[in-house]
């Protein structure tokens, strides 16, 4: 899709999915682009360095195990044109019938509130970086996922959102998660 900007990052993978994600980047150059790790360094130090890679003006972070429903992309860009949040929120799926809430606010439009931003993200206990899509600039003064831990989301999303001074939420599911 023309405006969109694929990274892909091998954290030393050890399945063979780094021969298909060269494959891929070889069958679409211009829209993918392979990155690597030297050694295993865990998924913070790889959203790190995608943070790094990252050209484009907002980032979405999708994990190697999840992937995008129809009409996140188109979606998406819909939102952007129109309004251009420096945030925007997403549902998700974990099966085929249950979507599930990502946040509690006002819905389908711009909003400046952010007490409400975060609020709203709380009561869903939804911090996940995979269901927000951010402006890059918001993590310029070095905003990172923390090395070596697990549940890393839960310690720059809080950062995050109060670095946003506005946000879209999405109640619809835009990413499936497995």
């Amino acid at each position: 899709d023309a405006g969109v900007q694929i990274i892909m990052l091998d954290d030393v993978s050890t399945d063979g999915s780094r021969a298909i994600a060269e494959s891929l980047c070889k069958a679409y150059p211009k829209h993918l682009k392979l990155i690597y790790h030297n050694v295993n360094q865990g998924l913070s130090a790889a959203r790190n360095t995608l943070l790094e890679a990252a050209e484009g003006a907002h980032i979405w972070f999708v994990d190697s195990d999840d992937y995008l429903l129809p009409g996140a992309i188109s979606g998406l860009r819909t939102i952007l044109e129109k309004h251009n949040p420096d945030l925007i929120l997403c549902d998700y799926r974990r099966n085929h019938f249950a979507k599930r809430r990502s946040f509690y606010g006002p819905t389908r439009q711009i909003s400046t509130d952010i007490g409400q931003l975060v609020t709203g993200v709380f009561k869903s206990r939804k911090m996940y970086s995979w269901i927000k899509i951010s402006r890059l600039s918001m993590w310029d003064d070095g905003l990172r996922f923390p090395v070596g831990r697990i549940f890393e989301d839960i310690a720059t999303t809080p950062w995050l959102l109060l670095r946003a001074r506005s946000y879209y939420y999405v109640p619809s599911p835009w990413i499936f998660y497995r």
